[in-house]
C-alpha cells in the first residue's frame, strides 16, 4: 500500500509487505570481553502502550528496533561482532573458518577465562516456525598448541520442542542418523544436514536476511546501488533528494567500472544560486550523507525479503534529525518486517519518548568483574512520567549507570 512519508517532505515510500524475519532473543558468552553470559531480548513489554513500536505474534509483542548505549569499551561493537561471528559459522556449517588462522581465531575468545569456549543461545521467527538454537564450543590445545574447534553443546528447539541434541542418543531415527554422522566432526553443525531441509534453509535464510553494517562506504555498495531496479532506484533517490542534505539528483555515469573507479561512476546533482553542478559522490558528498546513503540502501533491500538490520555506531557522521529519520522507518505502523538493532552515542534520541519505548533502550556497562547489559525497562523507578521524558538528564546524572567517569584533565598537561 501507498503511504504519505511523515520523514520527509514531498515522500511517497512504498511500503512492501514480505517474509517475516524477526530476532527475539540472544545471548552470548565467552567471546572477547563477555566472561560472563549477557542477554539482548527483543521482547516487548505488554504493559507499554505505544503498539507502533512492536510486531504482535500472537499473544507476543516483538521489538522492532533496540538502541544500545554505553561507554567505550562496554561491549556495544564486541556484541555486534558476536553476531556477526555467529553468522559466519551458520552460513558456513562450521565453527572452524578457512578464512581465519588459528592465531586470529583465537583471540575471539574471553581474554580472561583460560576455559576457551564461547556460548551462544538464540531465539528467531523465519516462516512462521519459532527457532530456538543453542551452540558452545571450544577452543582445542593439542601438545600446548591452540588448535582446531570442538562442538561441545548443539541443541535445537522448533516452536519449543526439542528437535535434536547433538549429545544425546535418543532423537528422532532419522535425526539420530544425521547425528550420528555428522558428529564424526567436531566442527560442524548439525543444522547444516537436519532430515527435514526447510528447517535448515530457514535457519540459513534468517541469517543472510541480517545485515550487519557499519558507516563505512565502498565500491561494493556503489555496485549494489546500480543493481537496483528502476523502481527501487527512483525510491532510493526521492528518499536521498528530500533528506534535506542538499542532493537534487542522483544518476550513474557510464564509464570504467574497475575496483578502482565504480565508486566515481555514482554522482550527485547539487543546486545553488540557479546553477546546477554534478560531483562524483565520493567527492561532492560528506562522510555523514554517504553513510545515509548507505543505511537507506539496506533498508530499502531489507523490506523485500524481511530481516534484521544490525548497525554499529548508528549516529556516526549523521545529524540527530537524519538518525530519527532511520529509526522513524522501524517504528512506525507500516513497518510489516524488518528489525533494527544498534549502538549509539547520541544521548538527543533518549528524550524521543515517542520515537522509542523504554523496552527499546540498552546499556552496558563494565566494572572490574564483568560487563553488563540491560534495559531502561529495568529500572522500575523509570515508570514515572518526568523521568521518563527526561530519560537523558537522568542517563548523564548516573541514575542508569552505563557511564564513563574520564579524569583526564590533570594528565594532559606538563607538571611545570
Amino acid at each position: 500500500m501507498q503511504k504519505k512519508c511523515t520523514l520527509f517532505k514531498k515522500c511517497d515510500i512504498l511500503i512492501l509487505e514480505g517474509e517475516i524475519d524477526m530476532l527475539i532473543n540472544y545471548s552470548v558468552k565467552g567471546f572477547k570481553s563477555f566472561n560472563e553470559k549477557v542477554t539482548l531480548s527483543m521482547e516487548g513489554n505488554k504493559k507499554i502502550a505505544n503498539k507502533d513500536n512492536v510486531f504482535i505474534v500472537g499473544d507476543e509483542e516483538i521489538l522492532k528496533s533496540a538502541i544500545i548505549y554505553g561507554p567505550n569499551n562496554t561491549g556495544k561493537s564486541t556484541l555486534i561482532d558476536s553476531i556477526s561471528w555467529l553468522k559466519k559459522i551458520i552460513i558456513d556449517g562450521q565453527t572452524d573458518s578457512e578464512n581465519n588462522d588459528n592465531f586470529t581465531y583465537a583471540f575471539v575468545y574471553n581474554f580472561f577465562n583460560p576455559n576457551k569456549q564461547i556460548d551462544y543461545e538464540i531465539e528467531f521467527l523465519e516462516n512462521n516456525i519459532r527457532y530456538k538454537y543453542e551452540l558452545s564450543f571450544k577452543l582445542e590445545t593439542v601438545n600446548g598448541h591452540k588448535g582446531n574447534t570442538k562442538i561441545v553443546n548443539e541443541k535445537l528447539y522448533v516452536n519449543g520442542e526439542l528437535e535434536f541434541d547433538r549429545f544425546k542418543t535418543d532423537n528422532e531415527e532419522e535425526m539420530q542418523k544425521a547425528v550420528n554422522l555428522i558428529s564424526m566432526y567436531n566442527n560442524k553443525l548439525i543444522i547444516s544436514a537436519l532430515p527435514n531441509i526447510t528447517y535448515t534453509n530457514d535457519i540459513k535464510s534468517f541469517f543472510k536476511n541480517m545485515n550487519i553494517l557499519n558507516s563505512r562506504f565502498n565500491n561494493k555498495l556503489i555496485s549494489d546501488i546500480k543493481g537496483l531496479n528502476k523502481k527501487d532506484f527512483e525510491k532510493f533517490k526521492k528518499i536521498i533528494k528530500n533528506a534535506d542534505i542538499s542532493i537534487d539528483d542522483l544518476e550513474f555515469i557510464d564509464g570504467p567500472v574497475g575496483n578502482d573507479h565504480i565508486e566515481l561512476s555514482l554522482f550527485s546533482s547539487y543546486k545553488m544560486n540557479g546553477k546546477s553542478e554534478s560531483l562524483p559522490s565520493v567527492i561532492g558528498d560528506s562522510f555523514g550523507t554517504m553513510t545515509f546513503m548507505k543505511y537507506i540502501y539496506y533498508i530499502i533491500s531489507t523490506i523485500k525479503t524481511g530481516g534484521v538490520i544490525i548497525i554499529d555506531e548508528l549516529d556516526d557522521s549523521l545529524h540527530t534529525l537524519l538518525t530519527k529519520s532511520i529509526i522513524a522507518m522501524f517504528n512506525n505502523e507500516d513497518n510489516k518486517n524488518i528489525q533494527l538493532i544498534a549502538s549509539s552515542h547520541d544521548l538527543l534520541l533518549l528524550d524521543a519518548k515517542y520515537l522509542f519505548r523504554k523496552d527499546q533502550i540498552w546499556f552496558t556497562y563494565k566494572d572490574d568483574k564483568q560487563l553488563y547489559l540491560y534495559s531502561l525497562n529495568d529500572f522500575k523507578a523509570n515508570v514515572d512520567e518526568g523521568i521518563r521524558n527526561k530519560t537523558m538528564e537522568s542517563y548523564l546524572k548516573g541514575m542508569f549507570g552505563a557511564l564513563p567517569h574520564p579524569d583526564i584533565l590533570d594528565y594532559i598537561y606538563d607538571e611545570d
